[in-house]
Formats: C-alpha cells, sequence, structure tokens
C-alpha cells in the first residue's frame, strides 16, 4: 500500500471506528490531520476540549513524529498545563497549525514511507 492509500485510509479507518481504534502510524496520521481540520474550522479550543474530555490524546507527540517539533513542543505545554488555560499562549500554536509550521502533506507522506 502506498503512502497516500495508507492516509486515506486511516482516515477512513478513524471516522468509521474512532481514535481509540488506532495504533502507531494509523494514529499519528489521522491526529495531525483531525487536529488540522478542526483548528482550520474551530480554532484550538475544540482541539483542548477534546484532549481533556479524553477524547483525543496524543497530540505533541504525533506532531513530534513528523518533525513539526515547534507544534509539537508548544501542544505539549499546553497539554501538561491542563485544565488550565492560558488565552495568551493558544494563539500561537493556533497560527503554527494553521499555517502548517514544520509539516506538510509530503512530511506526512514521507513518514508513512519510514521503515
Amino acid at each position: 500500500m502506498n503512502a497516500e492509500a495508507f492516509i486515506s485510509a486511516s482516515i477512513a479507518r478513524g471516522d468509521r471506528e474512532g481514535l481509540s481504534a488506532l495504533v502507531g502510524k494509523e494514529r499519528t496520521v489521522y491526529l495531525i490531520l483531525q487536529v488540522s481540520v478542526i483548528c482550520d474550522l474551530e480554532g484550538i479550543d475544540t482541539i483542548l476540549d477534546l484532549i481533556e474530555a479524553k477524547q483525543m490524546s496524543g497530540v505533541s507527540d504525533a506532531f513530534a513524529a513528523v518533525g513539526a517539533v515547534e507544534i509539537a513542543q508548544c501542544m505539549r505545554t499546553i497539554e501538561e498545563a491542563l485544565p488550565e488555560r492560558h488565552e495568551a499562549a493558544l494563539d500561537h500554536p493556533d497560527r503554527l497549525i494553521a499555517s502548517r509550521v514544520g509539516y506538510s502533506d509530503d512530511t506526512i507522506k514521507g513518514y508513512v514511507e519510514e521503515a
């Protein structure tokens, strides 16, 4: 299965079965793409709501896995501070995710193709 097919299958499975059914690269790919879409549509607060409700975990690790180090660091700091939210600290990672800083379709494909 090539990277594009793997990514498509991961999204379909995650949508069908939920994040908890995914492991490894499937989970990483699904998390990054879901976080990106949710941030674009609703903002980072929605992501934090999902993390707090234990419906989404491992966001910082997922971004680190594909090389988006700055986003991973920001998200790790935010995850560790929850349930406290410092609104001023949320703008920066929200912009980083919206701008896809440190990751792209190509870096996600490269991650999938790694042995």
